[in-house]
């Protein structure tokens, strides 16, 4: 019972955070390079806006996401690129960056695609997490003690009928 006592590394969420972190500047300074509506004065003013924006998102995402639900769903999931544009526009001039015209959409997309991107990259044999979590998912539904008395086991096997049998 070993393996259920393994926990995921603080660096590693570090890392993964420093990831999408990374990502979402370049997503951005790759839409104002382009020249599809960002207009950039400096990397510090990029790096700036992504850190707020993540803190935004870590602090007020969870609230939105139970508000604008709804149109969540029924966009299927492009809402969430819609409501980054949203804060990106607003709070983009806060920093000294123009967003305009297409580049409010393009710019929370490039930011996704950038940092999904970079995360596959990173994670190709990380398939540790999703055994971690079978594992702690089984490690609860455990218990100790054993029952003595018989049980039914079901067994259907598709495709065989009674002409086959």
């Amino acid at each position: 019972m070993e393996i259920f006592k393994e926990k995921q590394p603080p660096r590693r969420s570090f890392r993964r955070s420093l990831i999408v972190l990374i990502g979402n500047i370049i997503g951005i300074y790759l839409i104002g390079f382009l020249g599809l509506g960002i207009k950039l004065s400096s990397f510090d003013d990029i790096l700036l806006l992504v850190l707020f924006i993540g803190l935004l998102n870590a602090i007020l995402w969870p609230i939105l996401t139970r508000i604008a639900m709804p149109f969540l769903v029924l966009t299927f999931g492009f809402g969430a690129l819609i409501l980054n544009g949203f804060l990106l526009e607003e709070f983009a001039p806060l920093f000294g960056i123009e967003i305009q015209g297409p580049a409010i959409i393009l710019a929370p997309l490039g930011m996704a695609a950038v940092t999904t991107i970079l995360s596959s990259l990173i994670t190709i044999d990380d398939d540790s997490s999703y055994y971690r979590s079978v594992l702690n998912d089984a490690k609860k539904k455990m218990k100790a003690e054993v029952k003595d008395y018989p049980g039914v086991i079901i067994v259907e096997i598709d495709g065989l009928a009674y002409e086959v049998l």
